[in-house]
């Protein structure tokens, strides 16, 4: 049932036709079938005609089913003379504003008929059950209704910048990735060629390839390196020699070096494995880098502290006292070393 501060006296309705705030009232009755009606009109006109004389109703339609049958009961009128033959007089003490429709003003009204006689059914009774089956009606609807929309609308608002960042995402990460694999692809290539190269000055009359493992897809692929040092036919690394594979390990990680060149490298120990005829061999490659980079190398190995422009160490000279001691190589001596090494 409707809420007590929702009921409405003539004069009220006036006050808000006036201020706007309602512009319908809907009159509801029961046909002659029991059946809910409502007519929806201007509040103005109903104020002015229906509150005060009723409005007419036809009795060709209100005593008919939907089949266009009379009801049992009512003689069947023609439309000629059935058209304003009944009356629906407003009950205005049920008088009341629509908490879930805006603007809006409901009236119960009786039937009757334009002589004045009653209608055989009783159409207040039907229409009042029918009105409690609707059971109670929440006054705030409306309000709820209004901040549940507002919350949705801003729901919605962030669930499309999400989506807008997300494409915006997914734009940048497709360019990162193609720009990925350009980059890798050219550094490939080039450290392909120049792996070839010096594997086989490390390798004089040997073959060595980097292949891919998945070239379809440059993003997951993994690289893996084919040696075959002269006069054998493996080319798997775990079947070569500890310093055939310290060997090929430094002939790919020179490829990287001429590949993509740095100012400065630094090494530990790479020739440690190495005997003296590729140690020779290893030097030369060091002195091909040292005319672009600055090297540092950490080794126990003399003929590469021998090539060296500078000598820096660790000593112990007394107990439990270490010192740092630095020496110069002549340049001359250097080119002497580096002449008959090659």
């Amino acid at each position: 049932m409707a809420s007590e501060s929702s009921m409405l006296s003539p004069a009220a309705l006036e006050q808000l036709v006036e201020s706007g705030a309602v512009d319908t009232v809907i009159v509801a009755f029961t046909d002659m079938q029991g059946r809910l009606v409502g007519k929806r009109m201007s509040a103005g006109l109903f104020i002015e005609e229906v509150a005060a004389h009723g409005a007419e109703c036809c009795s060709y339609l209100l005593a008919v089913d939907v089949d266009m049958n009379t009801v049992s009961g009512y003689a069947m009128s023609s439309w000629d003379t059935g058209y304003g033959d009944m009356v629906m007089r407003p009950d205005l003490s049920t008088l009341r504003l629509l908490p879930w429709l805006p603007n809006t003003a409901l009236v119960i009204a009786d039937l009757g008929w334009a002589d004045g006689g009653e209608v055989a059914v009783a159409p207040r009774a039907i229409l009042r059950r029918q009105l409690d089956r609707l059971g109670k009606v929440n006054p705030l609807a409306l309000e709820e209704f209004e901040a549940l929309t507002e919350r949705h609308n801003f729901l919605a608002t962030q669930l499309e910048d999400l989506r807008k960042t997300r494409r915006d995402l997914l734009t940048v990460v497709k360019e990162v990735d193609d720009r990925v694999q350009e980059v890798f692809a050219s550094a490939y290539a080039d450290t392909a060629r120049e792996f070839e190269h010096l594997f086989s000055r490390l390798f004089p009359g040997g073959q060595g390839n980097l292949v891919l493992t998945e070239p379809d897809d440059m993003l997951a692929t993994g690289i893996e390196i084919e040696a075959r040092p002269p006069g054998k036919k493996v080319k798997r690394l775990s079947l070569l020699s500890g310093g055939e594979r310290s060997l090929t390990a430094i002939a790919y990680l020179f490829a990287i070096f001429k590949a993509r060149p740095s100012p400065f490298y630094v090494l530990d120990e790479v020739e440690a494995a190495l005997d003296d005829t590729n140690l020779r061999r290893l030097l030369a490659l060091f002195e091909q880098l040292r005319a672009r980079s600055q090297i540092l190398i950490i080794t126990h190995q003399k003929p590469t502290m021998e090539v060296a422009d500078a000598l820096y160490g660790v000593t112990m000279q007394g107990d439990g006292i270490t010192a740092v001691i630095s020496q110069r190589m002549r340049g001359q001596q250097v080119e002497q070393l580096v002449s008959s090494s090659s």
